[in-house]
């Protein structure tokens, strides 16, 4: 999650109308641990899996997280959709369009193309 000195505006404290990526050199987002333990189960798995790791595609998105979705929201937070809303699914135009091109192109060239 960015602070909003990574944002357009310093009094800013959430992600509404902030589409732009993080665009200053020292930030660094961190991986998730979920992804480094599917990584190692996937690397000891003995039947091949191939692991597509697209965290990183909307890491650098301010807008990219899924605020709703991580707990239910009372009657006076659903008031105020620019505090409140959900940035992952609203505010993320093409993300989920290059996860499913990725996942497309993969599978061609892995050979699915029935």
């Amino acid at each position: 999650m960015c602070s909003p000195r990574e944002w357009s505006e310093t009094n800013v404290y959430h992600c509404y109308n902030q589409t732009g990526p993080v665009q200053f050199e020292g930030f660094r987002p961190p991986v998730p641990p979920q992804v480094l333990i599917v990584k190692e189960v996937v690397e000891s798995m003995s039947f091949p899996v191939t692991l597509m790791d697209i965290t990183g595609l909307s890491q650098f998105r301010k807008d990219g997280h899924p605020s709703i979705y991580s707990s239910v929201l009372s009657n006076e937070e659903k008031k105020h959709p620019e505090k409140f809303g959900d940035c992952s699914h609203w505010c993320l135009p093409g993300v989920p369009d290059t996860w499913n091109e990725l996942l497309y192109v993969t599978l061609l060239f892995m050979g699915f193309t029935k």
